[in-house]
């Protein structure tokens, strides 16, 4: 603590020094890399790399007693693709320094051990994404600085996560902030400290991660006052009195993917097959895309990106299934992509080669490609998975298991397993420094991440033809011998197996439970929970919401009861043939490829499918009520406002929650008190919810109320003999007899009684 509170009066003095030294020469350490202003880096060994004097690209870690990067030059793009930057633990200045700077981006850098990670001083329109930033004695200090935007960094474990010295509009949101102790998440200092900052990015999108943020995520919308959460604070995160996070995020940023997306086949690195998303409850299909697919999509950022059988990649539009972009790579793609680090991980069959490619998530242009040799005519069937900075694949025909760099597409390394010439299937699993796979030769392999080097391998009865799971220590595998097992994950030790007749379904696992095909086991003993048999399958399930989703080779996909196993929808295509892709979650929709078409099951839709009225004439200053039906023809759960509306004039908004497939009623009273005489279209309007697309069934105008003056029955603008006898025929009636009219229930208590005639008479004579 003491060497932090001198550096903070070090760094106060030296702020002041700096912010205002724009028009001055840059003061210079004794050892900072500079990025020159003619775009010059200087050492020129700095391990910096740039083309076109526009991007400066990290090509190793950079050591500093003192200070790390310093920039001279605007619009530029530093890159530290992932590469540190680590001081001393005493060293002064910043790791990346930017005074009198515009236009800079910082993304992907990691930065420790400095007085400050990242300083911007007289600094403008600059931006700071997608870094780690910890242990500094600053995370990110800002003196002087406006319209700034810092988004997605993990800033966590300095003594001041943010520093803030008369710095305003800049906009922080979708950071993760993480605070210890007596550590502050944000420090306004200097005599004339005026900081006024921006600190979310509306509603849905969120604002930060705070880790001292003590509120519940119990409702949700713009006003958070909807039942039911949607990873938003109800409550904002205030941070002091000018400043506060409206939309503070319920878990870190950098965990949000996860939760939404479906990045790669099973949905994660350790094939689990779970999300935490909730899924659709109804086959009701969302949009279909009619390409005929071979194997599972991935979904991220928005898109469903997928290889259609014969040579094209595509990413869909995850809303409307249209097409964002389609890059021919050739071949045969029997291939589920993955995403990592703004890549799409692809791949094609063609003769004798594997070819592996790495397409730009946003465009789906070719960044780099790796050919791989093998025997021809071996059909095959690949998912590479991402994680730890590499691509694994395999094994494929040649029985190979290969490691690449995930940036380059160089090869990391090789594991040769044995049996080359089959046909294998199992993909990669990787858990921690660990990565599990399954061969043709009867055995499952552990092998180290970084190189490759087997720890163990464990002997099956039959070929490994599914792929790994990892959960809770422990690894699950299906073996052509009809057995399911489970093996200790660090040392591979059998746990248990059972007999199980989906040999080439890779299992799923969640909540104590493995699913394989139509079938559950508990993931302690391996004994069998249910079996709902609804023919062979060769695809994986996936979990999601409590519903099991499996595709049989019969051409259906499945929705199950995860704790019963019983049917709860399903969907049978025009194909009879196998169906190789399985079921991916993301977004509350479930994504598979059935036959020649890519399926989006879930729908959003609440339709207002009726307006009663309980009365035509309603006396002026009296009420009325009015009738609306809603139904949800939806697949979920929702929570919506509706609200009634006489011409353009809202006359109550109630909120209601309703499950799918159900209608309910709403009553709305209407005091038409400062409502002047005249006609009224009575409609109703319910509120959009997040996802719905076919929206014209929202609303609804179905009738109209005239307002008149009270005693008035027949509407003709009189209070006269007419009405009387009106009221006479329906006296000592109540609402739901015969004789009964509403129009002569002037006060509207659903009784026609003594206290109608005395209003009447009370106007008796009058008109308009």
């Amino acid at each position: 603590m003491k060497r932090a509170l001198s550096t903070f009066m070090f760094v106060l003095l030296l702020v002041s020094t700096l912010a205002f030294a724009c028009n001055t020469q840059n003061v210079r350490a004794s050892e900072p890399i500079l990025i020159r202003a003619d775009g010059s880096i200087d050492p020129p060994d700095a391990p910096i790399t740039t083309v076109d004097k526009t991007t400066y690209t990290l090509t190793g870690n950079i050591t500093s007693s003192y200070t790390g990067i310093w920039v001279e030059r605007d619009s530029i793009v530093i890159d530290g693709a992932g590469y540190t930057i680590q001081g001393s633990g005493v060293a002064p200045f910043g790791g990346i320094t930017l005074i009198c700077r515009t236009n800079v981006t910082i993304e992907n850098v990691r930065i420790t051990a400095f007085s400050r990670g990242i300083i911007l001083g007289s600094s403008k329109s600059n931006t700071i994404s997608g870094n780690n930033i910890t242990a500094n004695d600053w995370g990110i200090d800002l003196s002087l600085s406006n319209n700034n935007t810092i988004s997605g960094n993990n800033v966590g474990n300095n003594w001041f996560n943010i520093g803030l010295d008369s710095s305003s509009n800049n906009k922080f949101h979708h950071n993760s902030l993480i605070k210890e102790d007596i550590c502050l998440q944000v420090l306004r200092y200097g005599s004339m400290d005026i900081s006024i900052n921006i600190w979310d990015d509306g509603y849905p999108s969120g604002g930060n991660y705070w880790s001292d943020y003590a509120g519940v995520d119990e409702y949700s919308g713009p006003n958070q006052d909807k039942l039911g959460s949607d990873g938003i604070g109800d409550t904002p995160h205030v941070i002091d009195a000018d400043n506060a996070d409206h939309y503070p995020l319920m878990i870190p940023w950098d965990m949000q993917y996860p939760y939404y997306d479906w990045p790669m086949f099973h949905h994660n690195a350790e094939h689990t097959g779970y999300s935490a998303s909730i899924a659709s409850n109804n086959n009701k299909t969302h949009w279909t895309s009619p390409v005929e697919y071979a194997a599972s999509p991935a979904i991220s950022h928005g898109k469903v990106i997928a290889c259609a059988l014969y040579g094209n990649a595509y990413a869909l539009n995850l809303s409307t299934g249209s097409v964002i972009w389609d890059t021919l790579i050739g071949g045969q793609a029997y291939v589920s992509p993955a995403v990592g680090e703004g890549k799409a991980f692809v791949g094609y069959i063609s003769g004798g080669t594997t070819t592996i490619w790495a397409l730009d998530e946003a465009t789906g242009s070719k960044i780099w490609s790796y050919t791989i040799e093998h025997i021809t005519g071996v059909p095959q069937h690949i998912a590479p998975t991402y994680a730890d900075g590499k691509v694994f694949i395999g094994p494929i025909a040649d029985e190979k298991i290969y490691a690449l760099n995930a940036t380059t597409g160089q090869l990391a390394w090789t594991f040769a397993t044995g049996d080359a010439g089959s046909s294998p299937q199992s993909n990669p699993a990787v858990a921690g420094d660990m990565i599990f796979v399954g061969s043709q030769d009867f055995r499952l392999y552990a092998l180290n991440v970084t190189t490759g080097m087997q720890i163990w391998n464990f002997s099956t009865g039959g070929r490994v033809t599914s792929s790994p799971a990892v959960s809770n220590g422990m690894i699950f595998v299906g073996s052509s011998d009809g057995k399911l097992y489970a093996v200790n994950k660090t040392t591979g030790a059998h746990i248990w197996n059972s007999t199980h007749s989906s040999v080439t379904s890779s299992p799923a696992v969640a909540d104590g439970m493995v699913f394989v095909g139509f079938e559950a086991f508990s993931a302690t003993t391996g004994a069998l929970i249910w079996n709902n048999s609804k023919g062979s399958t060769s695809s994986s399930p996936a979990v999601a919401d409590n519903k099991v989703f499996v595709a049989s080779d019969g051409g259906s996909i499945f929705a199950l009861d995860m704790t019963t196993g019983e049917e709860i929808w399903s969907y049978k295509t025009q194909t009879s043939r196998t169906l190789y892709s399985s079921p991916a979650v993301a977004y509350d929709r479930v994504f598979v490829g059935l036959g020649s078409t890519l399926y989006a099951f879930g729908v959003h839709d609440i339709n207002v499918t009726d307006v009663k009225l309980g009365k035509t004439v309603v006396g002026q200053n009296f009420t009325m009520t009015i009738y609306v039906n809603i139904t949800n023809n939806g697949g979920y759960t929702e929570s919506i406002d509706v609200t009634a509306f006489a011409n353009a004039s809202s006359i109550q908004t109630q909120t209601t929650t309703f499950g799918s497939g159900t209608s309910t009623m709403l009553n709305f009273t209407w005091n038409t008190t400062g409502f002047a005489l005249g006609n009224y279209t009575i409609s109703a309007i319910a509120d959009t919810v997040l996802g719905e697309t076919g929206t014209s069934d929202n609303s609804l105008a179905d009738g109209w109320v005239f307002v008149s003056v009270p005693g008035d029955v027949n509407g003709d603008k009189y209070v006269n003999i007419k009405d009387a006898v009106l009221l006479g025929v329906a006296f000592g009636s109540w609402q739901g007899q015969p004789t009964y009219d509403p129009n002569a229930d002037i006060n509207g208590d659903g009784y026609i009684n003594i206290k109608d005639p005395a209003i009447q008479g009370a106007h008796f004579g009058e008109h308009w």
